[in-house]
């Protein structure tokens, strides 16, 4: 992801600072490491997506 040119800001509130970004995987497959399949998240939002259905159906609907 650093490499790909992707702005290092969380996709959902925009958070740019870096060190509390995570790489989170679109489709959840953990093998997957296109980068069409890697977003940036701040951990905040990270844990969201992967615990709470609202966030995630929000997520889903921002990369379709």
């Amino acid at each position: 992801m650093l490499k790909s040119g992707v702005p290092k800001k969380c996709l959902l509130c925009e958070e740019d600072d870096f060190r509390v970004l995570a790489v989170h995987h679109i489709d959840q497959n953990r093998k997957n490491y296109k980068v069409e399949n890697l977003a940036w998240l701040c951990h905040n939002c990270h844990h969201l997506v992967h615990s709470d259905k609202a966030e995630s159906l929000k997520f889903v609907k921002m990369v379709r």
